[in-house]
């Protein structure tokens, strides 16, 4: 025996539609009558009808939704383009800009420090390529990591990529012993350098190669 009361919506819709074509087809054995056939064809017809109704407002939902979404898209993209012409031009008051509802930026020099670096890692593919993450030790997120790379054991430096990340991917770099280090850098302050991390320690010794590339964190 089915137990009707726990089927789907529309498996329901499908049951329901064949248990009114076997009660009308054997009205007279089960005692139906035309007034009680009326009322099961009219709740078949209106649980059909009322589905129907919800899946084309839930289409019509989707699509208002998306409609809002894209132009809620085209509102901040107004907003965006203006604020940021508005607040690189100093003719326009601040006062002004306070009144647009947007927010004045402190052009003030921050007096926030730099930090060293933290659990500085790198690590090599074997293939030229050396991933690096590190802790921001209280870096603020405007801060900028310079990353410095050395052929020497240390004697000398170079930076070859920065980020305002906390982690960085660097390829093409020599297959020798190579170390890396990073340092903070903000509004002209640059920290000390973090703690040393090399890679690549083959037997022998190399010649001398360009820089690696920088690639995205």
């Amino acid at each position: 025996m089915t137990d009707y009361s726990k089927l789907s919506d529309g498996v329901l819709e499908s049951w329901f539609a064949s248990f009114v074509d076997v009660v009308v087809a054997n009205a007279a054995t089960l005692g139906i009558g035309a007034a009680e056939q009326a009322e099961l064809e009219a709740a078949r017809d209106g649980f059909n009808t009322s589905r129907t109704g919800r899946a084309n407002a839930a289409a019509a939902a989707k699509s208002a939704t998306v409609d809002k979404n894209n132009n809620r898209s085209n509102v901040l993209g107004f907003v965006g383009l203006y604020n940021n012409i508005w607040q690189a031009d100093p003719s326009v008051p601040e006062t002004l800009i306070a009144d647009l509802g947007l927010t004045v930026h402190d052009k003030t020099p921050s007096t926030i420090g730099v930090f060293t670096p933290v659990e500085f890692v790198a690590s090599g593919d074997g293939n030229g390529t050396v991933r690096m993450r590190w802790g921001r030790n209280g870096n603020k997120r405007g801060c900028t990591f310079l990353i410095e790379l050395s052929y020497d054991s240390g004697a000398t430096w170079q930076i070859v990529g920065g980020t305002t990340k906390a982690k960085k991917t660097l390829t093409g770099v020599s297959i020798r012993p190579t170390a890396f280090r990073v340092r903070a850098e903000r509004n002209g302050q640059t920290g000390a350098p973090s703690s040393t991390s090399t890679v690549f320690v083959p037997a022998g010794e190399a010649e001398p190669v360009e820089p690696p590339i920088e690639l995205a964190a």
